[in-house]
């Protein structure tokens, strides 16, 4: 759809809509981090049809996880009940995931996560 109809701005309807998550509940920051992190995989990969601006997306989801971590600590819906950190055990989850050379992914992410 994007390619076909670039005048629509899939593109910046998709990255507002995640800025926008990152202002809301745990879950929805939960979820904000998760498209992040697979849109920047995508596009590491080029498997994306779009790039999101990823200096302000990561400004912003690294502003919102330092502000939100005891909130994101004690959220254990959804999948996040598989974390003893709730939430944020999938933040650290990404981000031992970003440091790992082998992943071929630690120069995209590993400054995006505060630990």
């Amino acid at each position: 759809m994007y390619k076909e109809n670039p005048e629509l701005g899939l593109d910046k309807m998709i990255e507002d809509a995640i800025l926008e998550m990152m202002d809301g509940e745990p879950f929805d920051i939960y979820v904000a981090l998760t498209l992040v992190y697979f849109q920047l995989l995508s596009e590491h990969y080029d498997k994306s049809s779009f790039i999101i601006d990823r200096n302000k997306v990561l400004k912003k989801l690294r502003q919102t996880l330092i502000n939100n971590k005891e909130k994101l600590m004690n959220y254990f819906e959804w999948t996040c009940g598989n974390y003893e950190g709730g939430a944020w055990g999938e933040v650290v989850r990404i981000n031992e995931l970003c440091k790992d050379d082998n992943y071929k992914v630690s120069q995209l992410f590993s400054f995006c996560l505060p630990l």
